[in-house]
């Protein structure tokens, strides 16, 4: 059985953390995390980086994992740096 790059980013994932995944349809990348056991990963699409609720929903993120696939545009790469700083700074914050 091939193994897919995905489902290696899949279970090399840290425990809590957020799965970018490349497309908006998310009912694949869903189901494949939870084939392999990863409830514990939320998995949003790429838009989720520029989205104003990102910083709520980070609040029990241990990281943040990119797709293989995903090429950051400018306003993704932003985003991705502010959720970046967000985690570290919580990070910090709690000890």
């Amino acid at each position: 059985m091939q193994t897919g790059i995905t489902t290696r980013q899949l279970l090399a994932a840290p425990d809590g953390a957020i799965y970018i995944w490349v497309g908006a349809a998310m009912a694949y990348p869903r189901a494949l995390a939870k084939k392999l056991g990863r409830d514990d990963i939320r998995v949003v699409p790429a838009s989720w980086l520029v989205s104003k609720d990102r910083f709520i929903d980070v609040d029990s993120a241990t990281h943040i994992v990119l797709d293989h696939g995903l090429l950051l545009t400018q306003s993704l790469r932003q985003g991705l740096e502010e959720v970046h700083a967000y985690i570290k700074a919580r990070r910090n914050h709690n000890g």
